[in-house]
């Protein structure tokens, strides 16, 4: 029988300097969409697609996460969270979850980005169920975002809007790019990543980053990648913050003709 992808790990223990001085006392996680937290939308997506239980590792300087999920008893009962342990980088938070994952595949969320449109999930469980292998999210990218995100070269598939990935370069620029393909921070991942993450090294910044156990990965399995339909934001970035809540406040009931008459005439 196919294994179910159950599980989904939202690490949640950066450091989120971008948006000091406000993250000084509160998770950048924490930061409203209109009037949901990021990490919220995260939870609730991951429900959408199947989840049945999310594993949030965060630290204890963040415990208002915690908090904020206690006051919503039917979604906090399928959450468990764990103190982050390790070097800093996006390697730790996934080996920290490791004891909960077992030998079962997982989804991978990162706690800063928001999604319009299908679950991202959704899109790569159906990947998954064909492929029976690692499935990463992908948008389409121009010159600066090859600046900002990891760039794969694949090749296409019988799946239509699903390519098999070739390879990955971290954040190459437009001249070194081999595609405008930006792996995003969603995922569905085998088991055996955790043995490469185990020997991961720390990057010219000092971090341990999980995207260093993927040619490793690769080297030993195929692995695939689904071209998301939808609207991805980057709430990491307050230009990318702004956008998202831009976006669901033209669609808010409430208030959305209110918003299009003021920017109407802010413009």
């Amino acid at each position: 029988m196919k294994p179910k992808v159950r599980k989904v790990i939202i690490p949640a223990a950066g450091l989120g300097t971008r948006f000091a001085p406000f993250t000084k006392s509160v998770p950048k996680e924490m930061l409203p969409i209109i009037d949901t937290p990021v990490i919220h939308k995260l939870v609730e997506e991951a429900f959408m697609s199947g989840i049945e239980e999310v594993i949030i590792v965060t630290t204890e300087s963040k415990d208002i996460i915690k908090r904020h999920f206690e006051a919503f008893p039917d979604i906090n009962k399928h959450i468990t969270f764990i103190h982050q342990n390790g070097p800093y980088g996006s390697a730790t938070p996934v080996l920290n979850a490791a004891s909960h994952i077992g030998d079962e595949p997982f989804a991978l969320f990162y706690g800063d980005e928001v999604f319009v449109g299908e679950p991202r999930l959704a899109q790569l469980m159906r990947a998954y169920d064909r492929y029976e292998a690692p499935v990463f999210a992908l948008i389409p990218v121009d010159d600066e975002g090859t600046k900002r995100y990891g760039i794969v070269e694949s090749s296409a598939t019988e799946m239509p809007g699903t390519v098999r990935i070739k390879s990955f370069v971290e954040k190459p620029g437009p001249e070194a790019a081999p595609s405008r393909l930006a792996s995003i921070g969603a995922y569905i991942m085998t088991p055996d990543v955790f043995e490469h993450a185990k020997h991961v090294v720390s990057d010219v910044r000092g971090e341990y980053s999980f995207s260093s156990a993927f040619a490793p990965l690769l080297e030993r399995r195929p692995l695939y990648g689904v071209i998301l339909k939808g609207t991805y934001f980057d709430t990491g970035t307050k230009l990318g913050w702004l956008q998202a809540n831009m976006a669901f406040g033209l669609e808010h009931p409430e208030f959305s003709k209110d918003l299009k008459d003021y920017l109407s005439h802010l413009l």
